[in-house]
């Protein structure tokens, strides 16, 4: 298997292996630290603080965006397999949307953070931290990798029948 998907990595041409590397990037952005999260105890006023990976806070939007990065990773290692299917619209315009959705996942994520929790004794409290810039980067190259993307043109499985010639 690991044959077949260095086979299919090798087969891509070098715009498809940029989206690759980019869905690779968004995939790996949720490897890093998206927050820091601070926790204060009523005993002892020093904040604690520590730094929490996007893919350990999980939530409906990060699992859209890994989501969105595995299926443009399926998407282009299939095509580097030569797999034949069709599909209604170009992988480009498929993976430029992969890009802009993934994109707003983020900013979403960059505005509303997680909520901290608040009781008498522990007050817990996230702030930004650097990977999120990353990922933003990250879906921002999806979406230019995308529009850089070449098209060949595409085998409808279902081509219409040549009509009958004309009777004489």
């Amino acid at each position: 298997m690991l044959d077949r998907l260095k086979a299919a990595l090798r087969a891509l041409r070098t715009d498809q292996r940029r989206v690759v590397l980019a869905a690779a990037a968004v995939l790996g952005s949720l490897l890093l630290p998206w927050y820091t999260k601070s926790v204060v105890v009523a005993s002892d006023p020093q904040a604690r603080e520590n730094a929490q990976l996007a893919i350990l806070t999980p939530s409906l939007i990060e699992a859209s965006i890994m989501l969105v990065g595995v299926a443009v990773l399926a998407l282009m290692l299939a095509r580097g397999g030569e797999a034949k299917f069709f599909l209604p619209i170009p992988d480009r315009i498929v993976v430029m949307i992969a890009g802009a959705w993934t994109f707003l996942l983020v900013f979403y994520r960059f505005v509303a953070q997680p909520e901290g929790k608040n009781n008498p004794k522990i007050v817990t409290d996230y702030q930004l931290s650097w990977g999120i810039f990353f990922g933003l980067t990250a879906a921002a190259l999806l979406f230019a990798s995308g529009y850089f993307l070449h098209e060949e043109p595409g085998v409808d499985p279902d081509p219409l029948p040549e009509p009958p010639p004309p009777a004489a």
